[in-house]
């Protein structure tokens, strides 16, 4: 079975995902295990803009 997604749906889907610095620490935030899970189709282009979520995974995911 063949699933088309629209780029659209894609980027709708990681407008609450935010790059929050804090104490000079830089965290992203409201990544979840869903956005993970996409961009492990879209490969490592892609998640090189979320290097703090591939390196430490999902066990280590802080929602803030």
């Amino acid at each position: 079975m063949l699933i088309v997604v629209e780029q659209r749906w894609v980027f709708q889907c990681f407008q609450a995902v935010h790059l929050v610095t804090l104490n000079g620490i830089m965290q992203i935030s409201n990544l979840t295990p869903e956005h993970h899970q996409i961009l492990q189709f879209l490969g490592s282009a892609c998640g090189r803009y979320y290097p703090s979520f591939v390196t430490l995974g999902k066990e280590k995911l802080t929602k803030t």
